[in-house]
């Protein structure tokens, strides 16, 4: 099970083979474009301009308080969340998947 913590050295890992990819390029290969596609200039101002605001929500603590409030309850695990989740499905032989959930295959049974 992947926890918070892999997540994040996962995230900075990517980030930074990112970053030495685009400190190795060009100028000129830095701003190629081909066939209209994003240069990785662009690519990099994308993904600076998108992570940098999350970054600064999530790390506001106060923030997420004032928008979702507290929890009155004990945190639940990955595992317990999943089994709550499921818990309206389950029948008698296994879970049973709602009918609008269900994906018409054009095979009747």
């Amino acid at each position: 099970m992947t926890n918070q913590t892999d997540l994040v050295a996962k995230l900075r890992s990517s980030h930074q083979k990112f970053i030495s990819y685009i400190d190795a390029l060009s100028e000129k290969e830095f701003e190629f474009s081909n066939d209209q596609k994003w240069t990785a200039g662009q690519e990099l101002d994308y993904i600076v301009k998108s992570t940098l605001p999350i970054s600064q929500v999530l790390n506001n603590k106060t923030f997420i308080k004032s928008k979702f409030g507290t929890i009155d309850r004990a945190l639940l695990s990955y595992g317990e969340l999943v089994d709550k989740y499921h818990e309206p499905f389950k029948t008698e032989n296994g879970y049973e998947i709602p009918g609008e959930f269900v994906v018409w295959t054009g095979v009747k049974d």
